[in-house]
C-alpha cells in the first residue's frame, strides 16, 4: 500500500495504491479507500512492491509468483497514471525483490534481484544489486565491483545477500542502503561509490526456528 501525499485534502490522502497477490493486481482509489479499480491496461503480472517518486510516478516490482523463494520472471515498471502508459524499466528479465529511489533527486535509484544465483565477492551465490543515476533508463550492475564484510559476526562469513524481497533507503544519506535477506539484514553505506561495501547488520536480531516437536497422545 502506497499513498500519494500530494493529493491530501482535508486531513487525508485521497490517492491511495494498493496491490493482491493476483495476475494484473495493481489497484488505485481517488477517494481516499471508500472505492477501488484495477489500474487499467496493467502489466500482466503479481505486483510485489509499490514505490513512488517526487514527481508522482508509480513503480511497481511483478514477478511471476508470489515470492520470494518461487519467482523466475519479473518486471519494474514506471507509470504514467495522467497519460496512463506504463514502461518496464528493468535491466534484465528479473525476477526482482524490490526498487529504492532517492527522495532528493528520482535519478538516483537502486534495483535488487530476488531468487537469482550469481557469485558474490565471498563466492556464495545471491541476488544482484543495480544502481541507476538517470531514472532508470541505464543501470550498473555492482556484482563484480562490490565488497561484503561479516561486520564481526564470522558465522555469515559465507553466506550470500539472497532472497531479497524489501530494500530501504536512508532519507538523510541516500548512499545508504539496507535489505532484508534469507539470512538477515544487509547494508551498505555507499552504494553509489565505484566500490560499495556490504555488511551483515543483524546483531541482536535473530529467528526461532524449531528442531524437534514431540506429540504427547494423551494431553488434557
Amino acid at each position: 500500500i502506497t499513498f500519494d501525499p500530494a493529493t491530501e485534502s482535508g486531513g487525508a490522502t485521497q490517492r491511495i495504491y494498493a496491490s493482491v497477490s493476483e495476475t494484473a493486481g495493481l489497484y488505485v482509489s481517488e477517494d481516499g479507500g471508500a472505492t477501488w479499480s484495477a489500474v487499467a491496461d496493467q502489466y500482466q503480472g503479481m505486483p510485489q512492491r509499490i514505490r513512488l517518486d517526487s514527481k508522482g510516478n508509480v513503480y511497481v516490482i511483478y514477478g511471476n509468483k508470489e515470492g520470494p523463494w518461487n519467482q523466475t520472471t519479473g518486471a519494474v515498471c514506471k507509470y504514467d497514471m495522467t497519460a496512463g502508459t506504463y514502461e518496464n524499466i528493468a535491466p534484465t528479465g528479473g525476477p526482482y525483490g524490490d526498487l529504492a529511489i532517492d527522495p532528493t533527486n528520482e535519478e538516483r535509484m537502486v534495483l535488487v534481484t530476488t531468487q537469482t544465483w550469481s557469485q558474490q565477492p565471498n563466492g556464495a551465490f545471491g541476488d544482484v544489486f543495480y544502481v541507476s543515476t538517470d531514472g532508470g533508463k541505464s543501470w550498473k550492475d555492482t556484482l563484480g565491483s562490490m565488497e561484503m564484510a561479516t561486520n564481526g559476526m564470522d558465522w555469515i562469513e559465507d553466506c550470500a545477500i539472497h532472497w531479497c524481497s524489501c530494500l530501504s533507503m536512508n532519507p538523510f544519506d541516500t548512499d545508504e542502503i539496507m535489505v532484508t535477506g534469507g539470512n538477515g539484514i544487509f547494508a551498505c553505506d555507499n552504494i553509489f561509490d565505484e566500490n560499495p561495501m556490504f555488511y551483515f547488520n543483524s546483531a541482536g536480531i535473530n529467528e526461532t526456528v524449531p528442531m524437534d516437536i514431540i506429540t504427547l497422545e494423551d494431553y488434557p
